[in-house]
């Protein structure tokens, strides 16, 4: 079945290249960075030196030739914040996602599609600020999709629906991998899925300054467990009005079925999945570019 996907992807894209009309690109994107600072010399109410600073990339590359029509965006964020010495990792992803579409009808706008992304993360990551042991790392865990489907599109709303979609999930470290963790059982590397899949894009710019970009992705492996949905949405929210400064707002929720996180009858062992939230706000420079 990967075989046949990957096959399928490579032909549409093959397909689209050989057409005859001029291909017209654009690169939409949204670059920034923030800090915050915190500096205390003999300060009798108390507190502590604080630095936090992060990066955020959104970049896209919008191909359109004919009816054809190809989407790639490279998504990376990181940050980090030190405090008395200590640093700990706030936030790290790495993702980057393709989808190939081809025009079935107008109005009302559908295309069928073909999509694939890969996710993971830079660095190691740590369960508590001076621990020794990681808990992940790049490639450790990484995911992919892959499959294909019907898109739908209407005014900022981008709808894709999947009846036959290949997951992968890679551990590429021995010695997590040796732990089972990320769904995976000891010593297991990689898994396959395939399942149903759905992903939702909503962007709008308001007035005041605002924009948004969200991404809502949501997988039911039909195989083993149909009912079972694994969730994942991901919110930027940017303000920037005149001037060069920014406020940035990034929210992520995700629920994955697999892994387990909470202890539900009280004897030590995690025997339950959880939503995984992580918010990160930032005062910065933020610059947006291209159209789409």
């Amino acid at each position: 079945m990967r075989r046949l996907l990957l096959l399928a992807l490579g032909l549409i894209s093959g397909s689209m290249w050989a057409a005859s009309d001029t291909t017209q690109w654009s690169f939409p994107a949204i670059y920034g960075v923030s800090f915050n600072q915190t500096v205390l010399r003999q300060w009798n109410a108390g507190g502590q030196n604080n630095l936090a600073a992060g990066a955020i990339l959104r970049q896209q590359a919008i191909a359109v030739r004919g009816k054809w029509r190809w989407e790639q965006l490279l998504d990376a964020t990181y940050s980090l914040n030190i405090q008395e010495g200590i640093t700990r990792k706030i936030d790290d992803k790495l993702e980057y996602a393709t989808r190939f579409d081809y025009l079935l009808r107008e109005d009302p706008l559908w295309k069928v599609s073909g999509f694939s992304s890969f996710k993971t993360q830079f660095v190691k990551g740590f369960a508590k600020p001076g621990d020794s042991v990681y808990i992940s790392r790049a490639f450790a865990p990484a995911y992919g999709i892959a499959g294909l489907g019907l898109t739908h599109k209407t005014d900022g709303l981008d709808l894709y629906a999947s009846p036959v979609t290949a997951k992968f999930t890679w551990v590429l470290d021995s010695a997590l991998s040796a732990q089972g963790v990320f769904g995976l059982v000891p010593g297991q590397r990689f898994r396959q899925e395939l399942g149903l899949y759905g992903n939702a894009r909503f962007q709008r710019s308001f007035k005041g300054g605002i924009k948004m970009d969200l991404r809502l992705n949501a997988f039911a492996n039909y195989l083993q467990a149909p009912f079972s949905v694994d969730i994942d949405s991901d919110l930027l929210l940017v303000y920037k009005n005149k001037g060069p400064l920014s406020i940035t707002l990034r929210s992520q929720n995700l629920l994955d079925r697999d892994v387990l996180l909470r202890d539900t009858n009280g004897d030590g062992k995690l025997d339950a999945s959880g939503i995984q939230t992580k918010q990160f706000m930032g005062l910065g420079l933020t610059y947006e570019f291209g159209k789409k």
